[in-house]
Formats: structure tokens, C-alpha cells, sequence
């Protein structure tokens, strides 16, 4: 399991981060409300958030309007948020033969991508590569190493040999020392599949009690996320069925086979951990009949709520699974994956 990071202890910045925390999943919210759900007073939330807008943290995001006895009219309190221009992030997924580079700010919101094949390249070249697609993309949109909040790298299951290490732990360790040295901005790690849930909780909102990602198609990843934590299990592996999945499905071209497979095994997955909701992405399942049909399979057999939905990471955004990395660890400072 990847260490917690080290953050300083001091009683502001917890403050700061139960503040941006508390917004991040409920949204704008007034001074008033923000001390009364945080068990705050109400001067240390105002002079908590006055410096957070100062230093361009916070906005002021509208009124609203609350009505009472007392006030026929109603009264009106400011909304705050998160800016989520704040800062922009840079999200990097390594695949089999392609890096995928996007730039994105704190909400997710995409402003550049691009896609690039490191076939035949060796890992210094691909090195070279990622340094020149985020330089340029700097340099396309004026942005200085001021503006960047961090860059977030994932390892996709199918990475390839390129990368020295036997685990993608080992090779994640190594991309973050060697990209540090090229890169004055922090880096943070990860592989595809826990971003993917983390994406999921940053710019989807999701916070269901147990959450399965799935991922099929060029390459099969899975994991699970109970009450907003990834969960890996003493063997670092729960939720990981998808090397049941390429061993049951092999390269077999029977699609309805595979559709009733993948169904078979998504349920037993669900009988063991007791699934709330699961996401999905991969070539598999953008395909909106080969979705809709698994979902049939899988009701056919009595779950009837047991549903398949659309993850907010595709395989043409899977660098939004980066870019949360990055934002969890460096902007929320979250220590529970």
C-alpha cells in the first residue's frame, strides 16, 4: 500500500484542509454553514477562509437566500468554493505503447490532451517524450511552473517492459526519481486503475459506502473503493478479478461469450464485496450494446440492483486518472489511498 504522505501538522493547515475537504464533497457553502458543520467558531472560519481567498484558494461564489419568520424577505448568505482555477494540473498514463498527456484544473476540467506512441522508444526517449508533450502544452497555453500544481503519472497494467521493475510499484518509483530530476514541479504516483476511482470521487462526486471500477478492453484493471478509501486488502490486490477475466476469456472472438462471462464474474465479485455501485470503462464497455447487454445478463440472474455505469475516465481522458492523483495528494492532501 502506497505510504501516506507526510503533511506538516500545524493546527492551520488541518483547518484549511477539513475546509477544502468539507467543499470538495458538499459543495459551496456559507461561512455560517461551514462553522456549524465543522464545529468551528464562526471568527476561525472567517479568518480561515479570508486568507484561503486571499491566496486565491477560495471564491466567492453567489448568495443564497434563507428564509424565516423574522425575515420575510429572507436573509442572504455568501457561498464559498474551491477556485478551481486555482492551480492546473498535468495527468500522464502509460499504456502498452502510448503515453496519454492532459492538462486539467482542480475540477477536472479539461484543457488540453494529447496522445503519443513510444513504440520502439527506449525509457530514456520515453522520458524525453512526456518532458517535451507537458513543455509544450506549457508553452501552447503560457503557463510557468507558478501555475502548475503538480503532475500526477499512472501505470496502466499493460505498460510494457520499457520501464525496468518487476512490480508496477518498482517502475512507478523509478518514473517519479528520474522525472524529478527533468521537472521542477512535484510528482505524484499511482497506478491507472486507483486514480480511476479517485477521478471517480474528485470530479464525479461519487460517494457511495462501496464503489467497483472495471476497465476492459486493451488491458483489464478493476478496484474498489469503500466510503471514499481505495481498498486493496492484505495482499494489495482486492477487487483485482481481471486476471480471472483474462484467464477465463482469453482470445476468444465469441462477444456474447465474454459478455456472459464478465457478468458471471462481476457477480461474484459483488456476492464477496458487497458492490453499491460499479463503473466502467474500456473498449467493452463504451460500447453502449455490449454494456446494455451485460447489464441484461447480469439482472437476468435477480440483481436488480446490481448497476453498470459509465466512468467519468474513458479511454480518450484515461489522464484524468493522473490529473486526480495529482490533485488528491498535493491539493486535498489525502492520506487515505
Amino acid at each position: 500500500m502506497q505510504k501516506p504522505l507526510h503533511i506538516p501538522t500545524s493546527s492551520k493547515l488541518k483547518k484549511d484542509l477539513l475546509v477544502l475537504n468539507y467543499l470538495q464533497k458538499n459543495g459551496p457553502k456559507s461561512r455560517i454553514d461551514l462553522s456549524s458543520e465543522l464545529k468551528l467558531t464562526k471568527a476561525a472560519i472567517t479568518e480561515i477562509t479570508n486568507d484561503m481567498i486571499k491566496t486565491g484558494v477560495l471564491v466567492e461564489k453567489g448568495e443564497q437566500i434563507v428564509k424565516s419568520a423574522t425575515h420575510s424577505r429572507g436573509r442572504r448568505k455568501t457561498l464559498l468554493d474551491i477556485n478551481e482555477n486555482y492551480k492546473l494540473v498535468f495527468g500522464v498514463v502509460i499504456e502498452k505503447e502510448d503515453i496519454f498527456v492532459g492538462l486539467t484544473n482542480i475540477k477536472g476540467q479539461i484543457l488540453d490532451k494529447r496522445k503519443k506512441s513510444f513504440k520502439g522508444k527506449s525509457y530514456r526517449e520515453l522520458l524525453e517524450l512526456i518532458v517535451l508533450n507537458i513543455n509544450t502544452i506549457m508553452k501552447n497555453n503560457c503557463i510557468t511552473n507558478d501555475n502548475v500544481l503538480a503532475l500526477g503519472v499512472c501505470l496502466s497494467k499493460n505498460c510494457g517492459e520499457v520501464i525496468e521493475g518487476i512490480k508496477n510499484k518498482d517502475k512507478l518509483t523509478r518514473l517519479k526519481k528520474d522525472l524529478a530530476h527533468a521537472m521542477p514541479i512535484k510528482i505524484a504516483i499511482n497506478t491507472t486503475v486507483v486514480g480511476s476511482l479517485v477521478a471517480q470521487r474528485l470530479f464525479a462526486g461519487e460517494n457511495s459506502s462501496s464503489v467497483l471500477l472495471l476497465r476492459f478492453g486493451n488491458v483489464a484493471e478493476s478496484g474498489v473503493m469503500i466510503e471514499g478509501k481505495i481498498y486493496k486488502g492484505f495482499t494489495g490486490n482486492a477487487g483485482g478479478f481481471s486476471d480471472i477475466l483474462n484467464e477465463k476469456i482469453g482470445d476468444s472472438e465469441d462477444i456474447q461469450m465474454n459478455r456472459e462471462k464478465i457478468a458471471a464474474t462481476i457477480i461474484t465479485c459483488n456476492t464477496v464485496l458487497d458492490i453499491e455501485k460499479i463503473y466502467c470503462f474500456g473498449n467493452l464497455f463504451e460500447d453502449d450494446d455490449n454494456l446494455n447487454n451485460i447489464q441484461e445478463i447480469i439482472l437476468k440472474y435477480g440483481y436488480k440492483k446490481l448497476l453498470l455505469k459509465k466512468a467519468i475516465v474513458t479511454n480518450d481522458t484515461v489522464f484524468l486518472a493522473a490529473c486526480a492523483e495529482a490533485i488528491d495528494c498535493y491539493f486535498f492532501v489525502n492520506q487515505t489511498t
